[in-house]
């Protein structure tokens, strides 16, 4: 039961910043629940390093 605990708490921490780091970026933030998954993870970390954010010089949007 504690080990429940501990990767509920362990997801909740890697989650809840990715949320608003997707929201941030112009991404859905639900992108964030991927994130689970260890090889999607680097995936969406990759995406939000290499994508111009909203407020970048030259960003055009959607």
């Amino acid at each position: 039961m504690t080990g429940l605990l501990i990767w509920a708490i362990g997801t909740a921490l890697v989650i809840l910043p990715l949320w608003k780091l997707c929201a941030r970026a112009g991404l859905p933030p639900a992108l964030s629940l991927i994130s689970v998954m260890p090889v999607f993870g680097v995936i969406l970390l990759w995406i939000l390093a290499l994508r111009p954010w909203p407020g970048d010089p030259g960003y055009e949007g959607n």
